[in-house]
Formats: structure tokens, sequence, C-alpha cells
């Protein structure tokens, strides 16, 4: 296959391979021609492809006649396991050009991208697929790992349990004082992506599409970082989503803490809607039931996992991950 590196498959008149690192313009053009509404641009593509911290992504790609037709897409990430970190991939932008859906192209084009990601030198690849993608990962041999379902609310006169509301500082740039709360965070979990000032920069400073509000909440000798997101949902109404939420003490009285700034950060924003996507049994689930958060049972995402490395048993309980959906930015 011209123009791709390892593998290339023939069939059907479809060729399959994996562009090479730099060749990401084709995966633009496609993505232009079949979803205009995403407003893909070249700025988008350079910051998740190419300017994240943990490395390039890596893409496969189905082609008939040169034309990209179908791509499947892994973005590195730096992914604690425990006491150790190794680059793991969020494989994501897995779509096929709907003339050629039937014909078995995803079934050929996930099976090459499997066979690179399946691998013990990665220990653990994730993704977070909608529902009707969820259960081809499974049968492709991904582990349905942990179910993030979503809580949302907006009613003010419901007030959450703080006696002194938290102070809130915008965090102009990510550094030490903000990886020391996460270290201090991931202590009580066995699984995260690594929230470095280098990672927590690239994903909500330096993103294009913008729209995120990171803030240092504090009170007394406590400090919490939380991340929030102002945007417009599809019937023109303000919305606010709770993207991130680390804490030097994930207790109570911190979760408490963030949902209450969160609920005064709509209201100074004039948000109609608030969501928050976060495992079950969470110590976050449990601030926002106490404020008069709702789930939403009938909308789910899941956290898939292909764990090469890792205890199967292990990743698969929700209690040992942070999860946070700005890792994905699906709201």
């Amino acid at each position: 296959m011209s123009g791709a590196s390892g593998t290339s498959l023939e069939g059907c008149g479809i060729a399959y391979g994996e562009l090479p690192g730099g060749d990401h313009g084709l995966l633009l053009e496609m993505y232009r021609r079949l979803y205009p509404q995403l407003g893909w641009t070249r700025e988008f593509m350079r910051w998740q492809y190419h300017d994240n911290p943990a490395g390039t992504a890596r893409a496969w790609v189905a082609r008939d006649a040169g034309t990209v037709i179908a791509s499947y897409v892994g973005i590195p990430h730096a992914i604690r396991c425990d006491d150790d970190t190794a680059i793991g991939y969020r494989v994501q932008d897995v779509l096929v050009d709907p003339a050629y859906r039937g014909r078995g192209v995803y079934r050929r084009l996930s099976g090459l991208g499997a066979a690179a990601l399946m691998r013990p030198e990665l220990p653990l690849n994730f993704t977070f697929p909608n529902e009707l993608s969820h259960r081809m990962f499974v049968a492709d041999g991904w582990l349905e790992g942990n179910r993030v379902p979503l809580w949302v609310g907006r009613d003010s006169e419901v007030e959450t349990p703080v006696t002194a509301p938290w102070t809130a500082d915008p965090i102009i740039d990510f550094d030490e004082r903000h990886e020391a709360i996460w270290r201090a965070h991931r202590a009580g979990t066995r699984f995260a992506v690594e929230r470095t000032a280098a990672y927590l920069r690239w994903r909500y400073r330096e993103n294009p599409r913008g729209g995120y509000h990171p803030m240092l909440l504090g009170r007394g000798d406590r400090s919490a970082v939380a991340v929030l997101k102002l945007f417009d949902g599809d019937d023109g109404e303000r919305r606010a989503h709770l993207c991130d939420w680390i804490t030097d003490a994930p207790d109570d009285e911190s979760a408490a803490g963030a949902v209450d700034y969160f609920l005064r950060f709509a209201d100074a924003h004039g948000c109609a809607k608030l969501s928050v996507w976060t495992v079950d049994g969470s110590v976050l689930s449990r601030a926002l039931a106490a404020a008069g958060f709702t789930l939403v049972a009938d909308l789910t995402r899941w956290q898939v996992l292909n764990p090469n490395g890792v205890d199967a048993g292990a990743v698969c309980t929700p209690a040992d991950w942070h999860v946070a959906m700005g890792d994905t930015d699906v709201y």
C-alpha cells in the first residue's frame, strides 16, 4: 500500500494499513467530507494527533483508490498502573464511510489496529465507545470494564452540605502545585491517566476548541483542582459540565465543596443544565446525589479496556480508577 507503514492487506479493492505519523491530513479530508458538522480543523488535528505530550497518534485506515474511507485511531496516554507508568492508547475516531458499511471494512480494520495494540509492551489500552460501538469492541476481545453513568442537575434551590464555600482561583497554567494535588489524589486509586502538568496543560489549556475553566479550589489546608466546561447544547441552552476533579484529600467534604462550587459556577454563567459523568460508587457521586442531581437511567458510557499486562479482574473495579470524561471530551 503506497504511503502506509506496517501491515497492508488487500481485498475487495480496499487497502488496509497504518498511516505514517505525519500523514494525518488524509484523515482530516475524510472527517470533513463525512462529518462536516463536527468542525474538524487542521489546528485541532495537529493538537490532538501531534502535540500530545505522550506522543504521536497512530492511525489505521482503509483506502479505496487512495481515498480514506475508514479510520481507527489510537491516542497515546501515560497510564498509571499501581506504582508503574507506561504508555497505553485510547482508541477513538472509529469511523466507516456509510457507503462502505456492510462490507466487513470495520472488522478488517479493527483487527489490524488490535494486532498492533494488544501487545505486552502496552499494558493497558482503553476507550469510551458510544452505545453502538460498545458491543463491537467487546466482540473484538475488549473487556466491558467500568460503567460511567451520567448525572444531571439544574435546581438552584438545592444546596450542597458545605458549611463554608471553598475559594476558587482560575488556573492560568498548570505546574508542580497541581501535580502534587494529583499525586495525593491518585494514592487512593490503582489506575488512571497520569495528570502531569504537561498533560493537564495540553488537555485543558491548549485544546483549540477551548471552553474549559480550570480552577484551584481551597479551604484551610485543603486543595483541589476542578475543570469545568461551558458550551451550548443542541437545543441552544447554555450548559456547564464538570470535566475533571482531583483533590489532595478525596473525601465527602472535598467532593461536597467541588459540587457546591460547580452549582455556583453554573449560576454565575446562566447555565440551564449541568452534567457530570462519574463511575458508580465514587465519592463524587455521593456529593452529586446529596445536591439533588439525578442519574440518567437510559444513558451510560462504558470505559472499555484492553489489559495486556494487567490483571483483568483488577481493572474492571470502578473504585480502583480515576475516570474522568475530560479525557475524551464526550458530553
